[in-house]
């Protein structure tokens, strides 16, 4: 991927944000009570978001774990070997875990 792909990308995910920002400023400001499948609504929105932040979190470190140009801190290193620790944890026992459930539910 070229570096202006990248910069297009990641100009585009701001603009983004900042509608999502603007929208939900706009819901506010309505101040209406609204129905519980509006709010579960709301509440599947603020999931997925939450997701997205996680996977951008776990970008950042995988670039700035690549990235050997800048002096990583402690706290960063220690940051970036957890999240390695957890990928292997889940890559190699969630498949273990997955079928135990599965299990479980079919007894």
């Amino acid at each position: 991927m070229e570096l202006d792909n990248l910069d297009t990308i990641f100009e585009k995910l701001k603009n983004t944000n900042k509608k999502i920002n603007k929208k939900f400023n706009d819901i506010l400001n309505l101040k209406l009570k609204i129905s519980e499948d509006k709010v579960n609504n709301l509440y599947d929105i603020s999931i997925s978001l939450n997701k997205t932040l996680d996977e951008l979190e776990l970008l950042y470190y995988h670039l700035l774990d690549n990235d050997n140009s800048k002096e990583k801190s402690i706290e960063i290193k220690n940051k970036i070997k957890s999240i390695k620790i957890d990928k292997k944890i889940n890559k190699v026992f969630l498949p273990y875990m997955m079928l135990m459930k599965m299990s479980l539910e079919n007894d």
